[in-house]
This record gives structure tokens, sequence and C-alpha cells, in this order.
């Protein structure tokens, strides 16, 4: 006598709204990089009259910064 090793499952089917839930995700992430994009500095950055390259620019009691 020989048993069925085999076991029956059922396959799931994907939910119709999952490309919806997909895109939503997407469109999310993107605006989180876009907010994060808001300030803007201006200003020349020299010492003792000569340009300086390469700065480093924050402004103190925030997390607004950038570099030039």
């Amino acid at each position: 006598m020989s048993k069925n090793i085999f076991k029956r499952t059922q396959i799931k089917k994907s939910s119709p709204y999952r490309p919806f839930f997909y895109l939503i995700g997407i469109l999310f992430a993107f605006s989180i990089s876009v907010t994060a994009q808001e300030a803007q500095l201006k200003g020349k950055v020299s010492d003792e009259g000569i340009p300086v390259p390469f700065v480093n620019l924050y402004l103190e009691g925030t997390t607004l910064g950038t570099a030039t």
C-alpha cells in the first residue's frame, strides 16, 4: 500500500490592489526626499578674501546644512 506523500495546498490569489499599494509606497518615498531639500543657504565663504572650496556649512541649533 502506498501513501500519498504530497500535501494538497491552495494557491493564494494575489490582491488586485497590490500594484496600487506599491505605487503609493513609491510615491511616498519620493515625497520624503523632496521635502528634505527645502532650505537654502546663500553667501560666500572666504578666508582673508580668498574663496575657500569644499566647505561644509550648518546653522547651529538646527539640522540645516550644505556643502560648497
